[in-house]
């Protein structure tokens, strides 16, 4: 049996709003001040899963599908999240 007792609770309570501050202000500086970062997180993520999922589309019956899916997947995101980088950071100072 468990028993709390309200100073683990105010403990607890916080190190969860600490948690959760440093998360926002995170948050805030990647949108405020590098949304290039994000950006090209978000276009390599969305980029290589949209590469990776055609790819074994078309290879599904293929003994080497998810091998071959899982590498151009993997090169289209790093070259997706690269590019909506640099093209972020390019826009951004301009």
């Amino acid at each position: 049996m468990v028993q709390i007792n309200s100073i683990d609770m105010v403990t607890y309570t916080s190190e969860n709003m600490r948690t959760s501050t440093w998360f926002i202000w995170t948050l805030g500086h990647l949108v405020r001040d590098a949304p290039e970062v994000l950006i090209g997180l978000a276009s390599a993520f969305f980029g290589g899963k949209k590469v990776a999922s055609q790819l074994y589309k078309m290879q599904k019956n293929s003994k080497l599908a998810k091998d071959t899916s899982l590498l151009g997947g993997l090169l289209a995101s790093l070259a997706l999240g690269y590019l909506g980088y640099s093209l972020t950071k390019k826009i951004k100072n301009f």
